[in-house]
């Protein structure tokens, strides 16, 4: 799900609100085949739960992951 940019700041803040710190994770750049382009964006919570996305499988896996761990540290 692509977050529009009004969207993505309320989410932010709701986000804020509800678990206190988050991570923006943002595609700056892709070469080749990708299944998000630059710009695609995922907030995501200490609790694992994300919303939009930066392409899915591994790749996304991997963000969460250390998403999680920058959170916990």
């Amino acid at each position: 799900m692509f977050l529009p940019m009004l969207q993505l700041f309320d989410d932010f803040r709701s986000g804020i609100e509800r678990h206190g710190r988050l991570v923006l994770a943002t595609v700056v750049e892709t070469s080749g085949s990708a299944p998000r382009k630059a710009g695609a964006r995922m907030l995501v919570f200490p609790d694992g739960s994300s919303l939009g996305t930066v392409g899915g499988g591994i790749l996304e896996s991997a963000v969460i992951k250390d998403a999680r761990s920058f959170l916990a540290g």
